[in-house]
């Protein structure tokens, strides 16, 4: 007796995915892939802005550094001559604003001797000892390139140095002004981040203030 052998080959299911699941898929990916774009551009745009603020912070801090290492020099005087240190070797620049007893500008004049000749007229080499070159210096703020500058009047013509980038205020301030006694200079300035215009909605500005103690006072 013959085995029976079953002649039907086995079914295998050969359907692909239809054109609607096809289009449905594609339309989810998009879907993802437009969310994913969305969210990582709102991520670099926070990251931009977070990065200027610190950048803005950092220079402000950079800015009230170098000015108080500036004005802490001022009415350096090695020979201690009495007749080229006087009380104004720190000197507020008009036009000024009065509260009291103290005066604001926002530039301000400082002197020094820093050879000992009894003048304030030049400008020295640089070492060790000494930060601050020249003898008779003023501290300015440049508003239309947001910029603090220190203008060496020891020189001719006058040199300019930038000291600090994005700053949009700089005030100087004497709380004695008035009885012209010089003891702390109190700085306030104010930076803005680089690229990031005041109509921003996110747009801040960084205000830093320091008394400055006169060292040679």
């Amino acid at each position: 007796m013959k085995p029976i052998v079953n002649s039907t080959a086995p079914q295998t299911n050969e359907n692909g995915f239809s054109l609607m699941e096809i289009l449905i898929a594609m339309m989810m990916m998009t879907i993802v892939m437009g969310v994913s774009i969305s969210l990582l551009n709102r991520f670099q745009t926070s990251y931009r802005y977070e990065e200027a603020y610190a950048d803005a912070q950092r220079n402000a801090r950079f800015a009230l550094a170098r000015l108080n290492e500036i004005v802490r020099s001022a009415g350096t005087n090695p020979t201690a001559k009495t007749t080229v240190n006087p009380t104004d070797f720190a000197v507020l620049q008009s036009p000024t604003t009065t509260s009291g007893t103290a005066v604001s500008s926002a530039s301000i004049q400082l002197k020094s001797d820093l050879n000992g000749d009894s003048l304030n007229t030049t400008h020295v080499s640089a070492d060790s000892d000494v930060i601050v070159t020249s003898e008779n210096m003023i501290l300015r703020l440049d508003a239309t390139n947001r910029r603090i500058m220190m203008d060496d009047y020891t020189t001719s013509p006058v040199t300019s140095t930038p000291i600090a980038d994005n700053v949009i205020s700089l005030t100087f301030t004497d709380p004695n002004g008035s009885t012209n006694t010089n003891k702390t200079i109190v700085v306030t300035l104010v930076a803005v981040p680089n690229g990031i215009s005041r109509g921003d909605s996110r747009y801040r500005e960084v205000s830093y203030s320091a008394a400055i103690r006169l060292r040679n006072r």
